[in-house]
């Protein structure tokens, strides 16, 4: 039973055993109207462009790290904000929606 690839791997495994078998029958591969080269290079832009896949994943994964950090340090300072200003302006107050938020 064949089976069919699914994974990264198993494709590129795949590409690499059909070049190897290709590289011993050259000829029959030939009289079959498959081009050896049309093949390697289809397989080597396929690692290539899961190479660009990897490093734009790892720099998104940064920046949503950047984005959470930065995220807590705003939550940490608004709250200071809004602490200090009900204290000043009292919990009530009319005053507090000129910041954006309502007694």
């Amino acid at each position: 039973m064949r089976v069919y690839p699914r994974s990264y791997a198993d494709w590129e495994a795949l590409g690499q055993s059909l070049l190897k078998g290709a590289s011993g029958n050259k000829s029959e591969i030939e009289k079959f109207g498959l081009k050896i080269l049309d093949l390697q290079k289809i397989l080597d832009d396929f690692i290539k462009t899961n190479a660009e896949q990897e490093k734009a994943k790892a720099i998104v994964q940064q920046a949503t790290r950047d984005h959470n950090s930065v995220q807590k340090q705003l939550q940490k300072e608004t709250g200071n904000w809004v602490s200090v200003l009900e204290v000043q302006y009292g919990k009530n107050t009319e005053k507090l929606q000129e910041f954006g938020f309502a007694p």
